[in-house]
């Protein structure tokens, strides 16, 4: 099971990161907009820091999405 959970924090990650690039933001520019260094951004792109739900909806208030269209469908 724990290995299930990792996996759907890689996809939604690997969305968020996506949708930062298609944006072209910097991660500097995404820290900027968070509050947050560059640094904090990185960690969370790289899956050294996990996202909680509220810094998940925070960094999509960001990105200017739905953040349902960042959640990976769960079997």
């Amino acid at each position: 099971m724990k290995t299930h959970y990792a996996d759907i924090n890689t996809e939604i990650v690997s969305r968020l990161r996506a949708l930062r690039k298609s944006k072209h933001l910097s991660q500097k520019e995404l820290a900027e907009l968070l509050g947050e260094t560059q640094a904090y951004v990185s960690r969370v792109e790289r899956q050294e820091r996990r996202l909680d739900v509220t810094e998940f909806l925070l960094w999509c208030k960001a990105l200017a999405v739905d953040p349902s269209l960042m959640l990976p469908k769960i079997d």
